[in-house]
């Protein structure tokens, strides 16, 4: 069975067990039904938790609560601040849709050469944007993850073909 990351654990919320929650899949309403369960892993400590959903609510973009049967108690939480969230892999995805750790490492071409590497993802507004580590290794731009800029993910062969960008170079 594999897992990907669903989110991050960000810092309780209250004294009832809420848990803030930075969101990375675009799933949601899938992932985190209640009675779900979902795996906990604080990599600084290399420690895993099996966890339940108990409950869950959208707050702003990427931020949510939600709360876990396993976690009640704030000292409990705390253990799992930072922690990262897996859910398991889905067999299928719906076209157009890429796993985001798939797209992180991917090398960036433009009219046939290589540009550089996507280092990291950031969500903006209404997308998702490339942070993309230039060639050159003295500057990153940011491509928007969108039709009009990328023509082609090959995850595959991790690479990402984009179009329209000669401004941004």
């Amino acid at each position: 069975m594999e897992f990907r990351k669903v989110g991050t654990l960000l810092k309780p919320r209250g004294l009832d067990g809420e848990i803030r929650i930075y969101v990375t899949t675009d799933f949601s309403e899938i992932r985190f039904n209640v009675g779900n369960t979902l795996y906990l892993h604080n990599v600084k400590k290399d420690k895993k938790l099996k966890v339940t959903v108990a409950s869950f609510k959208v707050h702003k973009g990427n931020i949510a609560f939600i709360r876990f049967m396993e976690l009640q108690t704030l000292e409990q939480i705390e253990v799992w601040r930072g922690a990262e969230v897996l859910g398991e892999q889905f067999d299928e995805l719906p076209d157009d849709y890429v796993y985001r750790d798939e797209i992180i490492g991917s090398t960036v071409i433009f009219e046939g050469e290589l540009i550089g590497v996507v280092i990291e993802l950031e969500e903006y507004a209404p997308y998702l944007s490339l942070r993309v580590q230039l060639t050159d290794k003295k500057r990153s731009i940011l491509i928007p993850y969108i039709d009009e800029f990328v023509s082609e993910t090959d995850t595959d062969q991790k690479q990402i073909t984009v179009k329209g960008i000669a401004a941004l170079l």
